[in-house]
């Protein structure tokens, strides 16, 4: 693999040499232990276009990565990790290390602090209960996880239906489709992304989480160009929801996003998450972006009992897929003011 270079920043240039070099360089370092050379992310790029939505045209970044091939040989040559240790002594309640490829994660790391020299550390930060770890296969420069070490217990959770190689997930008296976001995880994961600089992006068990039974973050360094547009989205232009001060709307988007804003919300944490525990125990669909403070909820409307990829970017203006993302915004994304948010206040 090549050592990877930052250089200081200068016109043309995402990165800043004091604030990435140590963040870049373990991240580097956790890929290359999973076999994934740095060549895979050469070719992507982040083009900036305009799209219509409600008769105005918005900016948005469209990333684009030319290394899916890349990806299904690497894959297919991937092989099983093997654990070191029992199960048991591993100190997690819920594992699955048959079926979660980030319970194999989880215990990669675990094993490269306990046996250094002999396992490769594919972790890039240790954060306590969570881990960022590199994502297997990035889409950017930077791209990584943060993960909850233990496998999510599934007891209240919502048995797929699988029919035809696709997971149903009907909506069932007593029981969530996703996971509860509590407010540990959410400080959690705000304490990693505020130290390393990260924006941070969450998918929804229906809205393309990669992996719905062990909740994860997508992590990005927040200089990428991809990430910009959420500083112009959370700050310029506030439009009251009435839901109390720091959450409102903003002004400078078609969709009806919610913004959390933590300086102005007392317990901050404790309300962000009763608000995203009411709305998965009502069934709703929702993905969350979180940078520096700010946390933006993003709903989905009129979404089928199996997965839909919109984007968990859309509400910061990042479409990851350009045409079906377009085509899937105007039927599951609701615009300003259709959203009912009062119903989980």
């Amino acid at each position: 693999m090549r050592a990877v270079v930052v250089g200081r920043k200068k016109r043309g240039s995402e990165f800043v040499l004091d604030k990435w070099q140590s963040f870049i360089a373990r991240w580097a370092r956790a890929l290359a232990a999973y076999g994934t050379p740095m060549d895979f992310i050469e070719g992507s790029e982040t083009p900036l276009h305009e799209y219509s939505f409600d008769g105005e045209l918005w900016p948005f970044y469209v990333p684009r990565s030319p290394n899916n091939a890349l990806r299904r040989e690497l894959s297919s040559k991937q092989k099983k990790y093997v654990p070191k240790m029992e199960p048991s002594e591993y100190g997690l309640r819920h594992m699955d290390l048959e079926g979660c490829f980030l319970c194999e994660n989880i215990v990669q790391g675990i094993d490269a602090q306990r046996f250094p020299g002999e396992v490769l550390d594919n972790i890039v930060f240790d954060c306590g209960e969570y881990v960022i770890a590199s994502n297997r296969y990035p889409g950017m420069t930077g791209h990584s996880l943060f993960i909850i070490k233990e496998h999510d217990d599934l007891t209240r959770r919502v048995e797929p239906i699988v029919n035809g190689g696709q997971k149903r997930y009907p909506i069932t008296p007593g029981k969530t489709r996703g996971s509860i976001v509590t407010p540990e995880y959410l400080e959690a994961m705000a304490r990693a992304s505020d130290k390393h600089h990260l924006f941070a992006l969450r998918n929804h068990t229906l809205e393309g989480m990669s992996l719905a039974v062990h909740d994860h973050f997508h992590l990005f360094p927040e200089d990428l160009k991809a990430c910009s547009l959420v500083k112009f989205m959370k700050k310029q232009g506030k439009e009251d929801t009435g839901l109390g001060e720091g959450i409102y709307r903003p002004e400078n988007t078609p969709f009806d996003t919610l913004v959390m804003d933590r300086s102005k919300i007392k317990d901050f944490y404790e309300v962000a998450a009763e608000l995203l525990k009411r709305m998965e125990e009502d069934n709703q669909v929702f993905v969350l972006n979180y940078h520096a403070g700010f946390l933006l909820v993003s709903p989905r409307v009129n979404m089928p009992d199996s997965r839909v990829q919109v984007g968990a970017g859309v509400c910061s203006h990042w479409l990851p897929y350009e045409q079906e993302a377009r085509r899937n915004i105007v039927k599951h994304v609701p615009m300003k003011s259709q959203y009912n948010w009062s119903m989980y206040f």
